[in-house]
C-alpha cells in the first residue's frame, strides 16, 4: 500500500504540477525552469509514477493469488484498475503524439488536438489515483482490531489523519491548476507544441 500511495502523493503530484507551476517559478539559479525541462521533468515524473503503479499492481495480483484472496472484490480495487488504465493511456498518449510524434510523422494540427484530451486524461486518472489511495487506506484500516475491542487506537486515528491530509493534498493541487488555467487559451496548445519539438529534438536519438 505504500508503494502506490507513494507514487501518487509523491511523483503523480509533481509530475502535474511541474507542468503547471515551475517554469513560472525560481528554481534554478533564481531564475524560471526553462519550458523544455519542464516538459522533460513532467514525463520523467509521470513515468515513473506509471511503471510504479503497474509494479503495484503486479505485487497486489501476486499477494492475493498466495493468500488466496479473489482478486477486484471492491470498489478500491475496481477503481485501482480504471485509475491505472488512465494512466498508462496518458503515458502511451504524451510518448506517442509529443515525444515521438515527429519521428511517426504525426502532423502539428493533430498533436494540438489530442493535448486538450491528453491533459484531461491525466488529471482524471491523477484525482481518481488519491481517491483510490483514501479507499485503500480505509480498507486497510477496517483490517485492523483496536485492543480490548475498543473503537478507537493509535493505529485507526493515524490512517483517518492519512486519509484527510491525501484529500487536502489533492484540494491544493486543484487550487494550484485553476490558478494555472490561462495556459490552456486559445492557441497555446500550439505554441507549447512548437516549444517543445525545437527543445526534443537534442533530447531523442
Amino acid at each position: 500500500m505504500g508503494f502506490m500511495i507513494l507514487a501518487w502523493t509523491v511523483f503523480a503530484t509533481e509530475g502535474v504540477l511541474a507542468y503547471a507551476t515551475w517554469e513560472r517559478s525560481s528554481f534554478i539559479c533564481g531564475q524560471p525552469t526553462r519550458h523544455s525541462r519542464v516538459k522533460v521533468i513532467h514525463a520523467s515524473l509521470n513515468f515513473i509514477c506509471a511503471v510504479m503503479t503497474a509494479m503495484g499492481l503486479l505485487a497486489i495480483f501476486q499477494n492475493h493469488a498466495v493468500k488466496e484472496i479473489p482478486p477486484l472484490y471492491s470498489a478500491h480495487s475496481w477503481l485501482g484498475i480504471i485509475t491505472a488504465s488512465l494512466t498508462f493511456i496518458a503515458a502511451l498518449a504524451g510518448t506517442v503524439f509529443f515525444l515521438l510524434a515527429k519521428k511517426l510523422g504525426i502532423s502539428k494540427d493533430v498533436r494540438a488536438r489530442v493535448a486538450p484530451w491528453h491533459r484531461l486524461v491525466g488529471l482524471l486518472a491523477y484525482f481518481l489515483g488519491l481517491a483510490t489511495c483514501s479507499l485503500g487506506i480505509q480498507e486497510k484500516q477496517g483490517f485492523i482490531t483496536c485492543a480490548s475491542g475498543r473503537a478507537y487506537c493509535l493505529s485507526k486515528t493515524l490512517l483517518t489523519i492519512l486519509v484527510i491530509l491525501v484529500y487536502a493534498l489533492g484540494a491544493c493541487v486543484a487550487y494550484v491548476l485553476s490558478t494555472q488555467s490561462d495556459r490552456v487559451t486559445a492557441g497555446q496548445w500550439e505554441r507549447e507544441i512548437d516549444i517543445f519539438e525545437d527543445a526534443s529534438e537534442g533530447l531523442l536519438p
